[in-house]
């Protein structure tokens, strides 16, 4: 008897597993009361060159989706960093992305149907022509 192996290029979605997260750094002693803490300022400091850091990634990114005409706006591409910051796959993501935008299409053109429907119904009540 011959032993069929599958290869893992045959199944169409490959399983994926996130790496591990980073070990979380220790934590600062905190001070006594009385002792002065120099480092405040130096944790302000980091939160806002992060955040200037943050939004200048996002300003990139949403600039190469308009450019590539995505029609992704700058909400949905905030959500997708912050979902790809914590482990989220990028392949699955764009899967989850492209199926609500082909989702959000269809319901906008069935309520455009309902409502030319609605319409037409009016106006034949009133007795115009449509």
């Amino acid at each position: 008897q011959q032993q069929r192996m599958s290869s893992p290029r045959s199944s169409r979605y490959r399983s994926y597993s996130p790496p591990p997260p980073p070990p979380l750094p220790p934590d600062r002693s905190i001070p006594e009361r009385g002792e002065e803490d120099d480092d405040d300022n130096d944790n302000d400091n980091v939160v806002k060159i992060s955040a200037r850091k943050g939004k200048k990634v996002l300003d990139i990114t949403h600039e190469m989706s308009r450019i590539l005409d995505c029609g992704v706006d700058r909400e949905t591409v905030a959500v997708c960093i912050s979902l790809l910051e914590n482990g989220a796959d990028p392949e699955s993501l764009a899967v989850v992305v492209k199926e609500l935008k082909r989702e959000a299409k269809r319901l906008r053109e069935s309520r455009e149907r309902a409502t030319t429907t609605r319409m037409m119904m009016e106006n034949s009540r009133d007795g115009r022509r449509v």
